[in-house]
């Protein structure tokens, strides 16, 4: 069984903050055309005294009692549903990283709701890259490498020498 080192886990959480910004990028960018095909059972048109028909389906009649209507509404509720639910779950990750960039806090990784809205916050106003920087810099930078115990121990002992010798 492999040990799993601090260098692991910081990797781990590297590569789980970009796929959190794909998220965040899909969720922006692809929904909304999609969108229109769950507007789609609330076109009605009107063709005739009081019967409806949807637009994009003339043969379909606008009403809970035909089978097939019904279903779309409830695919359509359900899908407008997920898709409140993944906005609603950007705009709490929006404000928990406005929060966690401010204040003095321990910050010793970027958390996944950070990374979720980075790249659509970049440059904005309240963006502030500095906290990012340093965590990515001094944090990151060292816990990425997991050096080997000998090289490390040859590395000081170099330290040692320069130290002695003054050079």
């Amino acid at each position: 069984v492999r040990v799993q080192t601090p260098a692991f886990w910081t990797k781990f959480w590297l590569l789980r903050n970009a796929y959190a910004r794909v998220c965040c990028m899909s969720a922006i960018l692809l929904l909304p055309f999609h969108y229109d095909q769950l507007l789609v059972p609330f076109a009605c048109i009107q063709r005739g005294n009081a019967m409806y028909f949807v637009d994009a389906m003339p043969d379909i009649q606008c009403t809970i009692a035909n089978t097939r209507y019904k279903q779309m509404v409830h695919i359509a509720g359900a899908g407008t549903c997920i898709v409140m639910v993944l906005y609603a779950g950007i705009l709490t990750c929006l404000w928990k990283s406005f929060k966690w960039q401010f204040g003095s806090r321990h910050r010793s990784r970027i958390p996944f709701y950070v990374a979720m809205v980075e790249v659509s916050t970049f440059g904005q106003r309240g963006y502030v890259a500095e906290v990012r920087e340093r965590v990515m810099s001094n944090v990151c930078a060292a816990k990425a490498f997991d050096p080997d115990v000998r090289k490390m121990q040859e590395r000081e002992l170099a330290l040692k020498a320069v130290e002695r010798l003054g050079h």
